[in-house]
């Protein structure tokens, strides 16, 4: 099964973690909101994070990219 959650999605940020529940991996789509913000909606807890797909180079859609790389995450971008 896999879950959706919505952290934002206007034009002040767009950012939703998709998680499965077999393994419990999940990949952020899009990361438009501050760092911070993506830190605590997801509880300050990366440890599942497979990467972050990003659908365009908007602010609102890439905000904290150079954030989650700094950290080694893998950004892919369409």
């Amino acid at each position: 099964m896999i879950s959706i959650q919505a952290f934002g999605s206007s034009s002040k940020g767009n950012c939703y973690r998709i998680k499965t529940s077999t393994n419990g991996d999940e990949l952020l789509l899009d990361a438009g909101l501050p760092f911070k913000d993506i830190q605590r909606y997801c509880r300050f807890n990366f440890v599942h994070l497979c990467g972050v797909l990003v659908t365009h180079q908007h602010g609102d859609h890439c905000k904290a990219v150079p954030d989650l790389l700094k950290l080694g995450h893998r950004v892919y971008m369409l």
